[in-house]
């Protein structure tokens, strides 16, 4: 968790974000059914506009949903930074419920996202189970379904291998030791 600190305040690309308000101007890529590789942060949201205009019941609106988004993602980052595992565990469920919402998500805030949970996989002495869960949140913030541009583009989002090829390192040449001994 020391190097997740670091790296926040040290401004590198796998720091923790900044908690100031979400930019919205860069396109993205929406969760949404139907979307095709031309379809732009607008045009997603004038279609799922259109799509829960067409619903017989009520529901929130891009910018409501937009701004509860932003709530869970200061909440995990504060929880982040605090150690807090068992809080921030809470908050990441509320984050995988947004999601099974499908509203479109920026791209700046889905790679600050990646980026935390990244460096709260490779930071030692996490419980497995927790480590898998944070696991499994990068993959549904990367996943793309065949025929849908790309929710991230390869120049979005660069993670620092040495971090983890340093934990990697470790858990391999302890359990060689262990079988030299014997």
């Amino acid at each position: 968790m020391d190097l997740l600190i670091q790296l926040a305040s040290s401004g590198d690309p796998v720091g923790l974000p900044q908690l100031s308000p979400f930019d919205m101007d860069d396109d993205t890529e929406s969760d949404s059914p139907g979307d095709t590789l031309e379809l732009s942060l607008e045009q997603q949201k004038s279609h799922l506009q259109s799509y829960l205009d067409s619903l017989p019941y009520e529901c929130e609106s891009c910018e409501d949903m937009q701004a509860k988004l932003e709530d869970i993602v200061g909440k995990i980052f504060i929880c982040a930074k605090a150690k807090n595992w068992l809080v921030l565990t809470t908050w990441d469920g509320m984050l995988q419920c947004w999601l099974l919402m499908r509203y479109p998500m920026d791209k700046s805030i889905r790679a600050k996202l990646v980026r935390l949970y990244y460096g709260l996989c490779i930071t030692p002495g996490i419980e497995p189970r927790v480590i898998r869960s944070w696991a499994d949140m990068i993959t549904r913030l990367l996943s793309n379904k065949s025929g849908m541009k790309r929710k991230l583009e390869y120049g979005d989002l660069e993670l620092p291998w040495e971090p983890l090829w340093h934990s990697v390192q470790t858990h391999l040449w302890h359990k060689a030791r262990v079988h030299d001994s014997s």
